[in-house]
């Protein structure tokens, strides 16, 4: 689950977790679009609690797929999961 690492650190720990795996990869991230990027902006400026606020970081389909792809893998199976505020990417790759 990449949802709480920003895209800087996404990248070495997909590597590392590439070079352990010898078949697929699975995992999920929080989807950046548009209307996520919206909600996360309110969400963060009118309900901000220092002490019930956890990091959440959006990726891109494409920031993933390069990384996995640079580790030798590729995207085989994907579903988007949309319910009402909650938006993610869980996803498949298997080594090329």
């Amino acid at each position: 689950m990449l949802f709480h690492y920003p895209y800087s650190e996404v990248k070495g720990m997909v590597e590392r977790l590439a070079s352990l795996c010898s078949h697929k990869i699975i995992g999920s991230f929080a989807l950046r679009t548009p209307l996520n990027s919206m909600w996360m902006e309110i969400g963060q400026r009118f309900f901000h609690q220092k002490n019930r606020m956890t990091n959440l970081y959006m990726l891109s389909y494409d920031q993933i797929e390069q990384v996995l792809y640079r580790a030798g893998f590729r995207m085989s199976r994907t579903h988007r999961v949309k319910k009402l505020f909650y938006d993610s990417f869980v996803f498949e790759a298997v080594r090329r």
